[in-house]
């Protein structure tokens, strides 16, 4: 079921250094309702588990809950696949768009934030847990 959904997580976990201790989570995760009466996948819930970290699920018709996704997904989206890359395979698309987010960490500075993004994210790991072994 879903293994991509797995693998993604998986490799944000490596990617990040850790585990934050909530996660906003897909209605992929989910086998019935929604925000706090949402009934999580058995696979998801082991995964979850394992990982140990607590879900927060979105409420229908409130996508203001999940705003900064949105915006962040947009802005990856016009920066680094406008125009579509020209790759051979998947490997090579999760490359470049790896180099893109170490490039954006290195450089980006946000307006309206006290330090650049480098120095916020290296607070920000210090509130993760350590990711342990895949499963």
């Amino acid at each position: 079921m879903y293994e991509a959904f797995y693998e993604e997580h998986k490799m944000a976990f490596e990617f990040f250094g850790g585990v934050p201790k909530t996660l906003n989570n897909l209605k992929t995760a989910v086998k019935d309702g929604w925000g706090k009466t949402a009934k999580e996948q058995d696979k998801f819930l082991a995964f979850r588990a394992h990982y140990a970290y607590n879900s927060r699920f979105c409420n229908a018709g409130e996508a203001h809950e999940k705003g900064l996704v949105e915006g962040l997904v947009g802005l990856v989206r016009q920066n680094a696949l406008v125009p579509m890359p020209k790759v051979k395979d998947w490997d090579e698309l999760n490359q470049l768009l790896l180099e893109y987010c170490l490039d954006y960490i290195a450089e980006q500075h946000i307006r309206g934030r006290d330090m650049p993004v480098n120095e916020s994210l290296a607070i920000e790991k210090t509130a993760l847990t350590p990711a342990l072994n895949s499963i």
